[in-house]
Protein backbone atom coordinates (compact mmCIF):
# COMPACT_ATOMS: atom_id res chain seq x y z
CA UNK A 1 0.00 0.00 0.00
CA UNK A 2 3.01 2.49 0.75
CA UNK A 3 4.62 1.79 -2.71
CA UNK A 4 1.06 2.17 -4.26
CA UNK A 5 0.82 5.56 -2.59
CA UNK A 6 4.26 6.47 -3.78
CA UNK A 7 3.52 5.53 -7.63
CA UNK A 8 0.15 7.58 -7.17
CA UNK A 9 2.46 11.00 -6.17
CA UNK A 10 4.62 9.89 -9.20
CA UNK A 11 1.86 9.44 -11.91
CA UNK A 12 -0.12 12.46 -10.13
CA UNK A 13 2.55 14.20 -12.65
CA UNK A 14 1.14 12.37 -15.84
CA UNK A 15 -1.93 13.57 -17.50
CA UNK A 16 -4.31 11.02 -18.57
CA UNK A 17 -2.49 8.45 -16.97
CA UNK A 18 -4.54 5.86 -14.30
CA UNK A 19 -3.12 3.94 -12.08
CA UNK A 20 -5.45 0.75 -11.41
CA UNK A 21 -6.08 0.48 -7.71
CA UNK A 22 -9.18 -1.51 -5.67
CA UNK A 23 -12.36 -0.70 -6.00
CA UNK A 24 -14.88 -0.29 -3.08
CA UNK A 25 -15.81 -3.63 -1.32
CA UNK A 26 -12.32 -5.54 -2.43
CA UNK A 27 -9.07 -5.19 -0.99
CA UNK A 28 -5.84 -5.69 -2.94
CA UNK A 29 -2.95 -7.66 -2.32
CA UNK A 30 -1.22 -5.08 -5.16
CA UNK A 31 0.96 -7.81 -6.24
CA UNK A 32 0.42 -6.37 -10.16
CA UNK A 33 0.89 -2.84 -10.38
CA UNK A 34 -0.53 -1.88 -13.52
CA UNK A 35 -1.29 1.83 -15.00
CA UNK A 36 -3.34 2.41 -17.68
CA UNK A 37 -3.08 5.47 -20.11
CA UNK A 38 -5.47 7.69 -21.97
CA UNK A 39 -6.03 8.23 -25.65
CA UNK A 40 -3.54 10.66 -26.69
CA UNK A 41 -0.28 9.21 -24.78
CA UNK A 42 2.54 6.85 -26.35
CA UNK A 43 3.38 3.40 -24.49
CA UNK A 44 7.16 4.09 -24.86
CA UNK A 45 6.83 7.81 -23.89
CA UNK A 46 5.57 6.73 -20.29
CA UNK A 47 8.00 3.98 -20.16
CA UNK A 48 10.94 6.30 -20.50
CA UNK A 49 9.79 8.73 -17.91
CA UNK A 50 8.50 6.00 -15.84
CA UNK A 51 12.03 4.41 -15.71
CA UNK A 52 13.81 7.36 -15.57
CA UNK A 53 12.22 8.25 -12.24
CA UNK A 54 13.70 4.92 -11.22
CA UNK A 55 10.37 2.37 -11.64
CA UNK A 56 11.92 -0.07 -14.02
CA UNK A 57 8.37 -1.08 -16.07
CA UNK A 58 7.43 -2.69 -19.05
CA UNK A 59 4.78 -2.86 -21.18
CA UNK A 60 1.98 -5.69 -20.23
CA UNK A 61 2.41 -8.63 -21.82
CA UNK A 62 1.87 -9.46 -25.32
CA UNK A 63 -0.94 -11.19 -26.77
CA UNK A 64 -0.73 -15.10 -27.62
CA UNK A 65 -2.38 -13.59 -31.50
CA UNK A 66 0.85 -10.93 -31.86
CA UNK A 67 3.41 -14.04 -30.97
CA UNK A 68 4.96 -14.85 -34.08
CA UNK A 69 4.60 -18.84 -33.42
CA UNK A 70 0.34 -17.71 -33.72
CA UNK A 71 0.60 -15.22 -36.08
CA UNK A 72 -0.84 -17.41 -39.05
CA UNK A 73 -3.27 -19.46 -36.49
CA UNK A 74 -7.19 -17.97 -37.47
CA UNK A 75 -8.78 -15.10 -35.00
CA UNK A 76 -11.27 -13.07 -34.35
CA UNK A 77 -10.99 -9.37 -35.11
CA UNK A 78 -9.13 -8.12 -31.95
CA UNK A 79 -8.65 -4.42 -32.27
CA UNK A 80 -9.67 -3.90 -28.65
CA UNK A 81 -6.81 -6.01 -27.51
CA UNK A 82 -4.12 -4.99 -29.43
CA UNK A 83 -5.35 -1.21 -28.55
CA UNK A 84 -4.85 -2.42 -24.56
CA UNK A 85 -1.62 -4.21 -25.29
CA UNK A 86 -0.37 -0.36 -26.21
CA UNK A 87 -1.90 1.43 -23.02
CA UNK A 88 -1.13 -1.06 -20.20
CA UNK A 89 2.01 -0.54 -18.44
CA UNK A 90 3.26 -3.36 -15.61
CA UNK A 91 4.99 -1.64 -12.74
CA UNK A 92 7.33 -2.88 -9.89
CA UNK A 93 5.65 -4.68 -7.08
CA UNK A 94 8.80 -4.22 -5.63
CA UNK A 95 9.92 -0.86 -3.18
CA UNK A 96 11.84 1.75 -5.11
Amino acid sequence: RKLTDTYKKIISQLEDVRLFTESNNVQSNYWLQTIILGEKLKRNDILKFLNNYGVMCRPIWKPMHMLKIYKNYPKAKLDYTEKLNQSIINIPSTPL
